[in-house]
């Protein structure tokens, strides 16, 4: 059985700008404050943030997580799973 969530928000800004926030992992730790440490440890090929890449998220409150990116289309979707850490995907 396949469980999940999905999250949605109306916003003004471009989606190109949102899309380009999010898929730089190690900027989250920038602005999330839940997010204390952020890196991109695996590159995506061709594109480094794109399928194939592994982003490590950890701080207060979570587990280190590594979500491995599946598919990337900017700039609109981007499909991943947790490879490590707690169940998270899409």
């Amino acid at each position: 059985m396949t469980s999940g969530f999905r999250v949605e928000r109306v916003t003004p800004v471009a989606p190109e700008r949102i899309y380009n926030l999010l898929a730089e992992a190690p900027a989250w730790k920038d602005w999330a404050p839940l997010v204390s440490y952020s890196e991109l440890i695996v590159r995506g090929t061709p594109d480094p943030l794109g399928a194939g890449a592994v982003r490590r998220l950890g701080g207060l409150g979570l587990l280190r997580v590594d979500e491995e990116i599946l598919e990337a289309r900017p700039p609109h979707y981007q499909r991943y799973t947790a490879v490590r850490g707690f169940p998270v995907s899409h």
